[in-house]
């Protein structure tokens, strides 16, 4: 199995739709088994700003956490279409085990 994590934040777009919304659909067209997205509490990209939880919700630019575990083929095949969608979020791959 693999894991991949993508890191967006809550203020990127894809159209007039939020990023990781489109990501998560793009997901599940791909027939995925699975999306969750994770609020992050702080953290800073390529831009070196520094981005932090400042009270509830996702109203804020915040970094967030996409994280889909799959098949090697599937999580492959999900990653190569992943780059038209949202081409600068950098993205983690790495294999795991499931219990």
């Amino acid at each position: 199995m693999h894991r991949l994590t993508v890191f967006v934040r809550t203020t990127d777009t894809a159209g007039h739709s939020p990023l990781y919304v489109e990501i998560v659909r793009h997901a599940r067209q791909h027939g995925l088994r699975g999306a969750t997205v994770l609020p992050c509490v702080a953290g800073f990209g390529e831009s070196r700003t520094v981005r932090r939880r400042r009270g509830l919700g996702l109203a804020q630019d915040r970094p967030l956490m996409l994280l889909f575990v799959d098949t090697a083929d599937r999580i492959a095949l999900f990653r190569m279409s992943l780059r038209e969608i949202a081409p600068g979020s950098l993205a983690v791959l790495d294999v795991v085990t499931t219990a």
